[in-house]
């Protein structure tokens, strides 16, 4: 029993000197580690002293931050997503385990949009053009007897392709012709760079008149090259009373040509092609959009006409119907 208190304090013991040798050879790996004093003896005896390795640290190294600025149009909507490199920087220890410190580059939402550069965008105006009007001119003809047969008003130009053809301001009216039944108004330019007609013909019908007729050549010339361009339409273009004369605030459009449009425009229109009819001046005014009077149809001479004679027509079947049987009578009381 003495025997077994003995062997367990021994073993206690041992076990108390083996903690404390791993704790010295604990303490003496971590006083090395740490850079501590190291004494040795070489194969010469000789003592070495104690050596102190400086620690050396790297310069950081440091990369210039660049900052992306997003660039957006005037009028999108929504976060705009900005890329920012940050400051890399790497530091070597003097241990024996160098440690590296790495800051990563980052993505970062940018909310304010005061921090971004804004393109503007430039609208062109769209501006639509006026029409060309050309001013009007006045034309007075006159028949053999030097009597005021036809006033006209009017200005007009050709549109062909994207050139204007104006009228021309010196023109002659010498093949314009008057009747009491038709009235032709002709005007002709000759220059150098070109010639130009155009005929606007009248017909009456007893107490009205229409324009039935439109015609015109205009030949353009060029140092390259000779352009003709004509056109004739004839058709009820409008109506008005004689006596008065016609007047319209539109302008009159007429496109002619199969191969390339040409355009004639008519502006500040006032026509009189009867005038013996209102005295030698252009009369009372008939707008385009007035109605014809009653008595003032373009047919009512006709049709009283047509039915005055077919009253005539039957008064005389009738006066016939009634002589004969007249006659007949007679005869049948003779024979009684």
């Amino acid at each position: 029993m003495y025997s077994d208190s003995l062997d367990r304090t021994h073993k206690f013991k041992m076990a108390t000197n083996v903690r404390r040798v791993l704790v010295c050879i604990a303490a003496i790996l971590l006083i090395s580690d740490c850079g501590m004093t190291v004494n040795a003896d070489d194969n010469n005896g000789t003592t070495v002293g104690p050596t102190t390795v400086k620690p050396t640290t790297a310069p950081p190294t440091t990369a210039k931050p660049t900052t992306l600025v997003g660039t957006t149009n005037k009028g999108s909507t929504g976060p705009v997503t900005v890329t920012t490199e940050k400051d890399v920087t790497a530091t070597m220890g003097t241990n024996t385990d160098a440690t590296m410190t790495t800051i990563f580059s980052t993505t970062e939402m940018v909310t304010d949009m005061t921090t971004l550069t804004t393109q503007k965008v430039t609208t062109k105006k769209m501006t639509t053009e006026a029409p060309i009007t050309p001013s009007p001119r006045n034309w007075i003809i006159t028949d053999d007897s030097d009597k005021v047969c036809m006033k006209i008003q009017f200005g007009a130009s050709f549109f062909i392709g994207e050139d204007v053809i104006f009228m021309p301001t010196n023109g002659t009216t010498d093949a314009s012709t008057c009747s009491d039944d038709k009235s032709v108004f002709n005007l002709k330019d000759s220059k150098e760079n070109g010639t130009f007609s155009l005929t606007l013909v009248f017909e009456r019908d007893d107490d009205t008149y229409e324009m039935t007729q439109i015609s015109f050549t205009v030949t353009d010339v060029t140092s390259t090259r000779i352009n003709t361009y004509y056109g004739d339409r004839s058709k009820e273009y409008f109506t008005a009373p004689v006596g008065n004369f016609y007047t319209c605030e539109k302008v009159l459009r007429e496109a002619f040509g199969d191969v390339e449009t040409v355009t004639l425009t008519l502006s500040n229109q006032k026509y009189q092609p009867f005038a013996k009819k209102s005295g030698g001046d252009y009369g009372k005014a008939f707008n385009c959009g007035d109605k014809l009077p009653e008595d003032h149809g373009p047919r009512v001479g006709l049709i009283v006409s047509m039915t005055l004679l077919a009253l005539l027509v039957i008064a005389g079947c009738g006066f016939f119907v009634y002589r004969r049987k007249k006659s007949s009578y007679q005869r049948f009381n003779n024979g009684v």
